[in-house]
């Protein structure tokens, strides 16, 4: 019997940078796994910690200020996102209302701005991970990776003469 009992499949060596693994652009249900409250001058966003297929994502929202600022909507396509069902009851915002909730998204990184985060409900998920695969005709799953193709015939050039032998070096 050994010194030690562990499978160390999946584990990063010590000192060394760990794989990063990257989402593709496509629609997700993943889960909320962290809220931290950011202030950054007169404006206070909420960063949202999400983890979609084992890969954590990150968004925010600024907070409303009042029942007219325009993210008022984003927030409340959150709330629907996370199966919060009273929400047209609800007063005073909590962690719990989002905070190891289940939520749909529409993730897209084109590689060059930051990765954009949209809420979707579960209701119009279906309809509009459907159409996210009709735009950008890629399914939200990556595809199988196949093998290529087995060469039939192989054609054999020989060259006995330099092309480039009259050519003066530079």
């Amino acid at each position: 019997m050994g010194f030690m009992s562990i499978n160390l499949a999946g584990i990063t060596p010590a000192g060394q940078p760990k794989q990063q693994q990257k989402l593709v652009s496509g629609c997700y249900k993943g889960m909320v796994v962290g809220l931290k409250q950011n202030q950054k001058g007169d404006k206070t966003y909420i960063n949202f910690t999400l983890e979609v297929d084992g890969i954590k994502i990150y968004t925010n929202l600024k907070v409303a200020t009042s029942a007219t600022d325009p993210v008022i909507f984003y927030w409340r396509a959150c709330a629907e996102s996370c199966g919060v069902e009273e929400v047209d009851e609800i007063t005073e915002w909590e962690e719990e209302h989002f905070l190891s909730k289940t939520c749909y998204i529409q993730y897209e990184d084109d590689g060059v701005n930051y990765p954009s985060v949209k809420w979707i409900t579960p209701y119009n998920f279906d309809v509009v991970k459907d159409m996210f695969e009709r735009r950008t005709k890629t399914p939200t799953k990556a595809k199988e990776v196949k093998e290529p193709k087995e060469i039939k015939e192989v054609k054999e050039i020989n060259i006995t003469e330099n092309p480039f032998s009259d050519l003066e070096p530079f």
